[in-house]
């Protein structure tokens, strides 16, 4: 194993009246649990009797990016539930979303986990964006929750800075067609490149 990604709360973040919510305390607790369990798995233990020490034992680790929930169309999403897919209202809100990022955002800082901030990357934080605006997270949902094409191009595109600021060791090989390069971690298979 490279690195673990840990990637909720989009659900939990809808509003208290869906039926997929979770209150912000117990996402919490369970974001600390999932990276406590990662770090307790015995594949991640060390064998070395002289690594003693809590912190020694985390730095030998594979390092754990943790990624805040994504922005949400709210009148999208509605739409998709009651016209596109009928089912039950699953109602959501950026606020929310935004909340649920600042505890994934907290819970990076307390416990030493790099974050990659999907809510802003996808224009959540944006002044200028109204949060009902169907046209503009059209460019990054297909349905204002789920991500499309673009919306995962540019979540894998901030993991990727993610990586190179935090861990620059594990980006994906570059030089030698990114397998026979100098650094970085080589690809196994065919390039796509190769494949198309």
């Amino acid at each position: 194993v490279l690195f673990y990604t840990v990637f909720f709360g989009a659900n939990d973040a809808s509003l208290p009246t869906a039926r997929q919510h979770l209150p912000i305390e117990e996402y919490e607790s369970n974001m600390r649990q999932i990276v406590n369990n990662i770090r307790s798995s015995p594949s991640n233990q060390s064998t070395d009797s002289n690594s003693t020490s809590n912190q020694q034992q985390q730095q030998d680790q594979p390092p754990i990016i943790l990624f805040t929930p994504p922005p949400v169309s709210a009148k999208a999403w509605d739409h998709y539930c009651t016209v596109t897919s009928p089912r039950p209202l699953s109602p959501r809100s950026n606020d929310n979303c935004r909340e649920y990022g600042k505890v994934v955002q907290q819970i990076a800082k307390d416990m030493d986990c790099a974050v990659v901030d999907t809510f802003s990357l996808l224009g959540g934080d944006q002044d200028d964006v109204d949060v009902d605006d169907e046209e503009y997270y059209a460019k990054y949902f297909v349905d204002g929750l789920h991500l499309n094409n673009e919306g995962n191009a540019i979540v894998y595109r901030g993991l990727m800075e993610t990586l190179k600021e935090h861990h620059h060791e594990l980006l994906p090989m570059v030089d030698g067609d990114g397998r026979y390069g100098s650094s970085g971690v080589p690809l196994e298979e065919k390039l796509w490149s190769e494949l198309c």
